[in-house]
């Protein structure tokens, strides 16, 4: 299973955007966006906390929620 750290990492890889860049876009921290790139902010991200993402990675939220989803389950909870 993919997970919404690796998502991140490929698209910052992909677009060649920092994290201050993602940030910008998104409207969340560079501290959030990174602790949510080394997988270190929390087990569930808020469903807005993914929205915001999506839209600073360029990204459907879609996308991004059904990751968030899938850890979820997978994780029983």
């Amino acid at each position: 299973m993919t997970t919404l750290a690796e998502v991140i990492s490929a698209r910052l890889a992909e677009t060649g955007w920092t994290l201050a860049q993602v940030s910008e876009r998104s409207g969340l921290s560079v501290s959030t966006v990174c602790a949510l790139r080394i997988g270190t902010r929390g087990k569930r991200p808020r469903t807005d906390t993914v929205e915001k993402l999506a839209r600073g990675l360029d990204l459907p939220p879609d996308q991004l929620l059904e990751l968030v989803r899938d850890a979820k389950v997978a994780r029983g909870l």
